[in-house]
């Protein structure tokens, strides 16, 4: 079972290479801190799974702020007008 670990702040910007782009579940749980580009990588690589029938399992980050930012701009997204 394949599983990208993420940890730190702002994983992705740090330059952390996960080791599979097909992961079954994506590892959030060590997350400090997410930029809107971490969370545009996160959720493309979900996105490009779900529509390849292969939606991966998302482990919620343990720190409070990040799992309510997450939420947060998971509700924006969801609430904007379809172009």
């Amino acid at each position: 079972m394949s599983v990208v670990r993420l940890n730190g702040p702002a994983p992705l910007l740090a330059g952390i290479r996960p080791i599979s782009w097909a992961p079954r579940t994506i590892d959030l749980s060590e997350v400090s801190w997410l930029t809107p580009f971490d969370v545009v990588g996160i959720a493309s690589l979900q996105a490009r799974l779900a529509a390849e029938g292969q939606s991966p399992e998302l482990v919620a980050p343990k720190t409070p702020a990040v799992r309510e930012y997450l939420a947060a701009v998971a509700q924006s997204a969801a609430a904007a007008p379809p172009r």
